[in-house]
């Protein structure tokens, strides 16, 4: 049926009757009446007519989404109506192709930044592209770039560096079970501490990274390169075989303004503890910060629950230089506090919170950033205590500790700590399986090397 000159297209009964359940009020008659005096050639002169009836309050306004499912039409014709832009063309963008000696400047530039070292992305690609030509270029010209030059560019995935782990004597961890079944069998389980640290690690770029390299370098694997101006903090978590934690103590890197904490809920002393150095790592200093704020006043008030104020008390620790200090051994000596580290490179397969802990807090973590790789630090720090409060359950806890050999004992009187041997023994066969253990031990010393200790560090100043 051919159209009538100057008249609408659309009906106009059904449009109208589409306002009702929106408009309570909505008088059909004499706003037909006066709709049928006007001629409109397009369903548009049709919307912007509505959008004058908003304007003199002939009609309420509705959603945007509403009026355009009411007229048959689409939201972006009522919002061009609304802001009387109306529809205007696009310019016609520059030709987006490069010519032969501009994509042979692009080559050149790609190849001098790759051989200074610098990963080239595709967006880094198209940066370059844009300064040679002067306007902007597809996000997939990587893409064409590569099918016209296959004999210069190849694309690579760089990955994160993988660091090797250096094997453990199958003899040291026999010994190291044979000294907690020593210490810790039947011992009140809320007099064993065990504390460990967990840095934050710039996740956003530890991803697979699709780069652009010349051909001419090979298919030598290329790695990320962490970018360190990235908030980075490390978190001091403490947990006990009584199955608590301590709430989470957080070294960040200076400088530290704790009001900028308090404003997202985070306070020194109540919920975290807040405290700064240079790299964001863990110090001698603020460890026994830690010790005199945390470790220190817990088991005082422990001995003075248990009434056994020379009850000795343990703390489970690795091997840092900054946690093994002789003035941390001195002091936790004076309290009759051990403190005891597992064998050299053993702590991610016996350490507790590195086995159930760390393992899940992590992923929660990556989980609540999302892709949120621009948080403050404050912002980042409020996620991690939330991650690490989640995650740090009594299941997960008393799991952790079985794992690595420390089972309670349940007893009508008290929880005691229980040692299963046994538990090393997948832990040394996975070891085994993986090539990490080290079972032949030389004779002939052919290098001179500190000897690490390991078990009771400050035996000697304890008073048995």
């Amino acid at each position: 049926m051919p159209k009538q000159k100057g008249k609408p297209n659309f009906d106009f009964s059904r449009i109208l009757s589409n306002f009702e359940p929106h408009i309570p009020t909505f008088d059909y008659n004499s706003f037909e009446e006066k709709l049928a005096k006007m001629e409109f050639k397009s369903k548009d002169k049709f919307i912007r007519q509505i959008v004058a009836f908003e304007k003199v309050k002939m009609l309420p306004v509705l959603p945007g989404v509403i009026l355009a499912r009411i007229c048959q039409s689409q939201p972006a014709a009522i919002l061009r109506a609304r802001q009387k832009s109306g529809y205007k063309k696009v310019e016609a963008k520059s030709n987006c192709s490069l010519s032969s000696d501009q994509k042979s400047r692009v080559i050149q530039a790609l190849s001098e930044r790759s051989q200074s070292g610098e990963l080239i992305s595709p967006v880094k690609l198209g940066e370059e592209a844009q300064k040679v030509v002067g306007h902007t270029v597809g996000h997939s010209y990587h893409k064409t770039l590569l099918s016209h030059h296959p004999d210069e560019l190849q694309q690579q995935t760089a990955t994160k560096r993988e660091f090797k782990r250096i094997k453990v004597k199958e003899q040291d961890m026999n010994d190291y079970s044979t000294i907690l079944e020593q210490r810790f069998e039947g011992v009140n389980v809320y007099f064993i501490l065990h504390l460990d640290e967990s840095g934050y690690q710039a996740y956003s770029d530890t991803k697979d990274q699709i780069i652009i390299i010349p051909k001419s370098q090979g298919t030598a694997p290329a790695h990320i390169l962490v970018y360190r101006g990235e908030p980075r903090f490390s978190l001091l978590a403490a947990i006990t075989m009584a199955l608590e934690h301590f709430i989470p103590f957080y070294v960040i890197r200076k400088l530290l303004v704790k009001e900028k904490f308090r404003q997202l809920g985070l306070e020194h002393g109540r919920n975290c503890y807040l405290v700064e150095s240079n790299k964001s790592t863990m110090t001698a200093e603020l460890f026994i910060e830690f010790q005199n704020s945390c470790a220190i006043p817990y088991f005082t008030k422990i001995r003075e629950d248990f009434e056994t104020p020379g009850q000795r008390s343990y703390i489970l620790s690795d091997g840092c230089p900054s946690h093994t200090t002789v003035a941390i051994r001195e002091l936790l000596a004076q309290l009759n506090i051990a403190l005891i580290t597992p064998p050299p490179n053993a702590t991610h397969y016996i350490q507790v919170l590195d086995i159930g802990v760390f393992a899940s807090y992590k992923h929660h973590f990556q989980q609540l950033r999302g892709n949120q790789y621009h948080d403050t630090i404050e912002d980042i720090v409020k996620l991690s205590a939330s991650a690490y409060q989640m995650r740090t359950t009594e299941v997960t806890i008393e799991n952790s500790f079985r794992k690595t050999g420390l089972e309670i004992r349940r007893d009508r009187e008290q929880f005691t700590a229980h040692v299963n041997k046994n538990a090393f023994s997948p832990i040394i066969e996975h070891k085994r399986r993986n090539g990490k253990l080290a079972t032949n031990v030389g004779s002939k010393i052919t290098r001179k090397r500190r000897e690490t200790d390991f078990g009771v560090l400050n035996c000697e100043l304890l008073d048995d």
